[in-house]
């Protein structure tokens, strides 16, 4: 990859973009389809660029911007930044925090379900807190 002077990734599904993250710790922009886990590794018009088609003419496009002197440069250096923030250290410290954040909404919601239900307003209340649980993206659907 480093002697490359730009890296396609033309993928139709991407769940996190390990070569595109490769080619930018190489110093390498990227131009990629605007999918996944490629639309958070790149940085539209500063390491690379996404693409959302097909057309081969607009992937061209793209990568003249890519290889233009006055741009080439500036790219490598910022895909290279942008590469040194995905180490295993940010890794374990992002799954840490998740990790304590569902523990404590599992020790909340644990805590509202062994409230008592005598009547029709606790079950209701008990309801609607699973309800919001769900709707913030952090319960099961």
């Amino acid at each position: 990859m480093r002697a490359s002077d730009v890296m396609l990734v033309p993928s139709r599904t991407e769940s996190f973009g390990l070569v595109a993250l490769e080619s930018s710790a190489c110093g390498t922009p990227v131009v990629a389809s605007e999918v996944g886990g490629l639309m958070t590794l790149i940085d539209e018009g500063v390491t690379g660029f996404l693409v959302d088609e097909r057309d081969p003419e607009v992937w061209a496009d793209a990568v003249e911007v890519v290889l233009d002197p006055q741009n080439a440069t500036a790219m490598s250096n910022a895909a290279v930044l942008l590469a040194r923030r995905y180490t295993w250290r940010s890794a374990a410290r992002s799954l840490a925090d998740l990790t304590e954040e569902w523990r404590s909404r599992v020790s909340y919601a644990a805590d509202v379900t062994r409230a008592p239900l005598g009547d029709a307003d606790s079950a209701q209340r008990l309801d609607d807190e699973i309800q919001s649980w769900r709707n913030s993206g952090a319960g099961p659907s």
